[in-house]
């Protein structure tokens, strides 16, 4: 049953794998938002809101109700991904959490005892069968290392588009 458990990391590798240009596109979008919102609020504070209307309609946007609407699923999007992205560095690097035990190695099973005509249950421990009672999963090396390489390449892109962003707003 562990082996499943491992084949589901190697899957969402996979996924993450083909998700990367998916993921830096919405990473674009991102800063083209905050592009945008940079340049609006210049108009706005120079009283030039015909120019920021006239902005969002450059970019494409039917008015700012379409640019907030445009940034919230796009927020929402590049949130998932980094929330895939962290949950399965947890799982990778710490271990896969047994489903059987919680993680923690043993099972509390109920045990009938019958004596002198009185049937009394108790609880009696067991080591998970499901994990030995180890409580996780280890992902083999080889899985950790395609894992990593993936990572970076997501890892690259955030900084990317944290380095821009930050740039942008600390040189106004």
């Amino acid at each position: 049953m562990g082996a499943s458990l491992i084949k589901e990391i190697e899957i969402r590798i996979k996924e993450l794998e083909k998700d990367i240009d998916e993921f830096e596109n919405v990473a674009r979008r991102m800063f083209k938002l905050v592009k945008v919102a940079e340049e609006m609020t210049r108009c706005l504070k120079e009283k030039e809101l015909e120019d920021a209307l006239k902005l969002l309609e450059d970019y494409g946007y039917q008015g700012i109700p379409q640019f907030f609407e445009d940034y919230d699923s796009t927020k929402t999007i590049f949130g998932k991904y980094v929330k895939r992205l962290q949950n399965l560095y947890k799982d990778v690097n710490y271990g896969i959490t047994c489903p059987n035990c919680g993680g923690s190695g043993i099972i509390l099973k109920r045990e009938i005892i019958r004596a002198e005509g009185v049937v009394q249950e108790y609880p009696k421990v067991e080591r998970c069968s499901y994990c030995n009672g180890k409580g996780v999963f280890i992902v083999p090396e080889e899985i950790k290392k395609r894992f990593d390489a993936i990572n970076a390449k997501y890892l690259k892109i955030i900084k990317e588009l944290s380095e821009i962003t930050r740039n942008r707003l600390i040189s106004k």
